[in-house]
């Protein structure tokens, strides 16, 4: 059967993207193994999914002739089955090998997906290493061939012949029968028949439909639960008979499968290899191909290895090289991410037409209205359950890009010559795939940054009364509709003194001027700076946290910093958890519509002129359940003329934020809650301070979604701070 080139390239599209998945994974086990799971069951478990890491990888590798990353892969098999089988043992250099293995074989697959040149010279030596630890160990060689059995034992009571079947399904998963037969062959003396009584005519020939069965019969002293271990990555997805056989060559228990087992005759005297032949159409059930690995015993062969050890070969779990799903599961597909994209886009125009029709319903004769508005509410509540239903395709857990910092962390950690240990929490928390692929490098930056400037050196830490052993902290939780991630340390901290001297004498604070410590903080969001004094592969260049605070800003998000000296930095970035749909409540401040994300929103009202109070060089504050909220107007932030500037006569909209906590905003008319669709306003124009994001509205107008953190620093920045309970008057009970 041959493949078009569109079939081809969609594919290779696939391999890829179950390559990035693999590596992925195959990060977190590795880390699992540096990071002391030492217990043999659970460090064989580890091994054995490196493992199958590695096969799934090397298949897809050979499938497109990528040589070299099926070579890699291949080699990285050989040296994970000897680690699994105790063949070989798990050292700190053989551990090493394998993290630079891992960083080798993402490299290559990365080339491979670009179509440049990757450093194949670095993989050939990482490969031939591996090697030499597989050769060290005292195995044979690795390369694909059928192995001699195991010599069978001088008792011959001790050994018991088995008759063993798998069937046409076990292709369906992409499985390759010839190498579970080596590794059976491994096992003891066996005799290898390919079943061809399934084979159709030509006419009814279906070239994508499994057709040929095996028979086998194998001779050994290995326990059933040896011969099982071969099967263990198939189970679920073939057909497999494994039955004992008597002295006649009959089955001497069944164990129940989907078809009954075809007795197998006594193996020939001598070791032979047939061709199949096809059986003629009135006798179907005669035809068979034999094929036979039995070695004399005179031979020279190798010594047998402990049953644990020769249960599974490199070959042999090559047909675990494709999970599939066991019958009755849930199944997957892989879907085009532009397909999802598509459905999101159509989704946010149903609900802008949705918005329209309400606004029409407005202009209807009483009685069609109230028919109307019934038939609205239908159309909104499948309209929202299609739109979580979408966006639930989009959602992935932040764990994807988690797992790739605890590497990067203890690989800085030994460049820097310190000692750092990587804690995580709220790796489940799912955000949209395109925030999720956005966030990797800003992230990156923040962790080396934590590193390199926070963490102090051993010998410094010591000094200062702490552990020798740094601390970074990571996290993501959801919160108010949007993700908070946190980048935390115990280090020093900002060492503001210097940070305001270089500003200086890089004119970007003037020298009579007394900035606050925010005022300093936000100094290293400035393009160009940095405090180091030299330029290393680390830091120094002066790029950085400017480029981390506009990508987070392009995605609506923004980026804050939190620091104490001598305890610590916090870096905190929150992003919207999608950047498709929003509830959002629609708000009138002079002539101008905005919308007030609804997460933020805790409650609204009109206060009495007597609540509220000035504070002088500060702002207003309002006295509202029993407390003091500072306020916001909206008017004085964006400068709009005609908009209320009192709030006794306005609305006060207390709402949550990230900065400045709980606030109360100033705005003239609430005009209802609504469901808007989120278009990036950086992608077409610029960064508009104060505003996240814009939206289209029922009636085509345009509106902008607020960005309310940076509403309260525009209102901070006129009035130099924002009133506090401390700056309020008492109490109105003490007074």
């Amino acid at each position: 059967m041959s493949f078009t080139p569109d079939i081809m390239d969609e594919l290779r599209v696939t391999f890829f993207d179950e390559c990035s998945e693999y590596l992925l994974r195959n990060e977190e086990l590795l880390g699992t193994l540096r990071d002391g799971a030492r217990n043999g069951t659970h460090e064989r478990e580890t091994l054995d999914a490196v493992f199958r890491v590695a096969h799934s990888i090397k298949a897809g590798a050979a499938a497109f002739g990528l040589t070299a990353l099926a070579d890699l892969t291949h080699r990285m098999e050989a040296a994970l089955d000897r680690l699994r089988t105790g063949r070989l043992a798990l050292t700190p250099p053989m551990l090493a090998l394998l993290l630079e293995s891992g960083d080798a074989l993402a490299e290559q697959v990365e080339a491979a997906r670009e179509g440049t040149g990757a450093d194949g010279e670095r993989a050939r030596q990482i490969a031939e290493r591996l090697a030499e630890a597989v050769d060290a160990a005292g195995t044979a060689t690795t390369a694909v061939t059928v192995q001699a059995p195991a010599p069978l034992p001088a008792d011959p009571d001790a050994l018991r012949r088995w008759a063993i079947q798998f069937r046409p399904t076990a292709y369906s998963g992409g499985n390759e029968p010839l190498l579970i037969i080596r590794a059976l062959g491994r096992l003891g003396r066996l005799v290898s028949q390919l079943d061809l009584t399934r084979l159709p005519d030509i006419e009814n020939f279906d070239p994508t439909e499994p057709v040929l069965a095996w028979r086998i019969e194998l001779e050994t002293d290995h326990p059933e639960s040896d011969i099982r271990e071969v099967f263990e990555f198939v189970e679920d997805e073939a057909d497999i008979r494994i039955d004992l056989m008597k002295d006649d060559g009959s089955a001497m228990a069944a164990i129940p499968g989907p078809a009954p087992a075809t007795p197998i005759p006594p193996p020939p005297a001598t070791p032979r290899i047939a061709a199949p032949v096809a059986a003629p159409a009135s006798a179907p059930a005669a035809a068979a191909a034999t094929m036979s690995t039995a070695t004399p015993a005179s031979a020279s062969v190798p010594a047998p290895t402990p049953p644990q050890a020769a249960a599974v070969s490199e070959d042999a779990t090559a047909s675990g090289a494709r999970g599939g799903t066991a019958p009755g599961g849930k199944g997957t597909i892989r879907v085009d991410l532009d397909r999802v994209d598509r459905l999101v886009d159509m989704v946010g125009e149903l609900v802008i037409t949705e918005a329209t029709l309400t606004q029409l319903c407005r202009e209807l004769d009483s009685r069609t209205q109230r028919r109307m508005i019934a038939a609205l509410k239908g159309l909104s509540a499948h309209s929202r359950k299609l739109q979580d239903a979408v966006m639930a395709i989009r959602m992935q857990p932040v764990k994807s890009i988690f797992a790739r910092m605890p590497r990067m962390v203890r690989d800085l950690a030994g460049r820097l010559g310190k000692t750092v240990e990587l804690s995580m929490a709220g790796e489940a928390t799912e955000v949209d795939k395109t925030i999720i692929e956005e966030l990797a490098d800003p992230l990156t930056h923040m962790i080396r940054n934590a590193l390199d400037h926070g963490i102090e050196r051993p010998e410094d830490r010591r000094a200062a009364g702490k552990p020798e052993c740094g601390t970074v902290f990571l996290s993501a939780e959801n919160k108010g509709g949007r993700i908070v991630i946190r980048v935390e340390d115990d280090g020093r901290g900002i060492d503001r003194p210097r940070v305001l001297a270089k500003a200086r004498a890089l004119g970007l604070v003037a020298a009579d001027a007394a900035p606050s410590d925010d005022e300093i903080d936000a100094l290293l969001f400035a393009p160009g700076f940095s405090t180091s004094e030299s330029v290393t592969d680390v830091s120094g260049r002066g790029v950085g946290m400017d480029v981390v605070q506009r990508n987070i800003q392009s995605l609506g998000g923004r980026v804050t910093v939190q620091s104490e000296p001598g305890r610590g930095t916090r870096w905190t970035m929150t992003l919207p958890l999608t950047l498709a749909v929003l509830d959002g409540m629609l708000v009138r401040v002079g002539t101008e519509l905005y919308v007030i994300p609804l997460a933020n929103i805790l409650e609204s009202t009109r206060p009495k002129a007597s609540d509220v109070h000035e504070v002088v060089g500060s702002g207003t504050v309002v006295f509202l359940r029993g407390d003091w909220l500072p306020l916001v107007r909206m008017a004085e932030v964006f400068q709009l003329p005609g908009a209320e500037h009192d709030p006794s006569r306005g609305i006060v909209v207390r709402v949550e934020t990230d900065t400045a906590g709980v606030i109360g905003l100033v705005v003239d008319e609430l005009l209802g809650q609504q469901q808007v669709v989120v278009k990036p306003i950086e992608q077409n124009f610029t960064h508009v301070r104060g505003v996240a994001a814009t939206t289209i509205l029922g009636n085509g107008r345009v509106c902008l979604i607020l960005d309310l953190d940076d509403c309260v620093a525009m209102a901070r920045d006129r009035r130099h701070a924002l009133p506090d309970a401390a700056s309020a008057p008492p109490p109105r009970a003490a007074a």
